[in-house]
């Protein structure tokens, strides 16, 4: 698989190299399992593919794509706000590492709970 992200608000974009098939994910306000978005419109800051290769996509919340469809899990780093997500990285030990125009987190993928750092 091959992804794109677009900052400009259009979403994002993967290629399944097998089939040549291009699919397109945008927020879809009708939808809570679609990727996140504001106003209509998705704007992708970081991608990143864990080491259970789960694919991740920083828009307005950290969004786990489930390998299927248009379905999304989102994890806010700051609930009840919208924050945009600029990064993800794993640690050694398993932790996942979130960062957003507020600060860094540590995301439980499980749970859902945040610890957040500055």
């Amino acid at each position: 698989e091959i992804w794109i992200g677009y900052r400009s608000g259009v979403g994002a974009s993967r290629l399944d190299r097998k089939s040549g098939v291009i699919k397109h994910f945008r927020h879809d306000a009708a939808s809570a399992q679609s990727v996140s978005g504001l106003g209509g419109q998705t704007s992708i800051s970081a991608l990143y593919e864990d080491k259970s290769s789960a694919v991740w996509l920083g828009a307005y919340t950290a969004d786990r794509w489930s390998g299927e469809g248009n379905v999304f899990t989102h994890f806010p780093v700051l609930p009840g706000q919208i924050v945009p997500i600029t990064a993800f990285a794993e640690d050694k030990r398993g932790g996942f590492w979130v960062g957003s125009a507020f600060g860094i987190s540590l995301l439980d993928r499980t749970s859902g709970k945040v610890e957040r750092f500055i």
